[in-house]
């Protein structure tokens, strides 16, 4: 038998730490475990010089047309054993798609976590994780109240507002001096705007934790080291949907998150 892993949105190997339903069935089934990277993402980027539209062939399609390959690649070593796919978030969904795709391919699909059905334009317009993190702040996610979650929601618009109008300290110090020093920042904040983008960081903090807060080390990135840069520079951090920044300075000497690809589309 052979557990086989969809990649996810990132490298591959964020994920082989938290897959522990194939590390322990696995050993007791005595599978092989094969972890397949998603196309454009980590290592697996394809050299697009001189090629037009690249990133059009970065596509829920194609990546399933890739594990379709490597699985064929793999049965010709392995010989006719059964291929589970297995996947967790964007993973999982490709997982289930891969089954309805290539039915011959596995016998069988493991999903976690994975809206199937949640196509763009076919889901309700609600951002249902950003829901789910906001009641998780509060007495639905074990806390004794609702504060922690409402004092959250009012600290965003203050903390913008009292940089964009706060008036300078009597020491001088700006509002976005104030505000830099109190996250602890790696570079100073360039302009109210770099705020907007502070406050976005912060609140992906919460978005990670609820996604990957996970009871042992795991490779997924909860909190990485990228600060924030001011208004202006050719690199700014941002957070989409996936996108994971920290706004604390690491310990030591300010690091530099190290460059790799970025993701193309979900």
């Amino acid at each position: 038998m052979v557990w086989f892993y969809t990649g996810n949105e990132s490298p591959v190997e964020e994920y082989v730490n938290n897959t522990g339903l194939m590390w322990e069935t696995g050993a007791e089934l005595g599978a092989l475990l094969v972890w397949a990277e998603h196309r454009y993402e980590g290592g697996s980027v394809p050299a697009c010089a001189g090629l037009r539209d690249c990133l059009a062939y970065a596509s829920v399609e194609q990546a399933l047309a890739d594990y379709a390959v490597v699985i064929d690649a793999l049965r010709a070593e392995v010989g006719d054993v059964p291929f589970v796919a297995v996947g967790g978030s964007y993973g999982g969904m490709l997982s289930s798609w891969f089954r309805f795709k290539y039915p011959t391919a596995v016998v069988g699909a493991i999903a976690g976590s994975a809206p199937v059905w949640g196509f763009p334009l076919d889901a309700p317009p609600l951002d249902g994780s950003a829901v789910a993190i906001s009641r998780g702040a509060g007495f639905a996610g074990g806390l004794p109240d609702d504060r922690c979650a409402s004092n959250l929601r009012a600290a965003w618009p203050v903390l913008e507002d009292f940089a964009r109008t706060a008036s300078p300290a009597a020491d001088g110090t700006t509002a976005l001096e104030a505000v830099a020093a109190a996250f602890d920042l790696c570079e100073p904040l360039a302009s109210p705007d770099d705020v907007a983008e502070l406050v976005q960081s912060v609140q992906g903090v919460f978005f990670d934790l609820a996604e990957a807060n996970y009871p042992f080390l795991v490779g997924v990135p909860t909190l990485s080291r990228a600060p924030i840069v001011p208004s202006g520079s050719r690199r700014r951090t941002s957070r989409a949907r996936w996108g994971r920044a920290s706004t604390r300075c690491p310990r030591g000497p300010c690091a530099r998150p190290a460059r790799r690809s970025r993701r193309a589309t979900r």
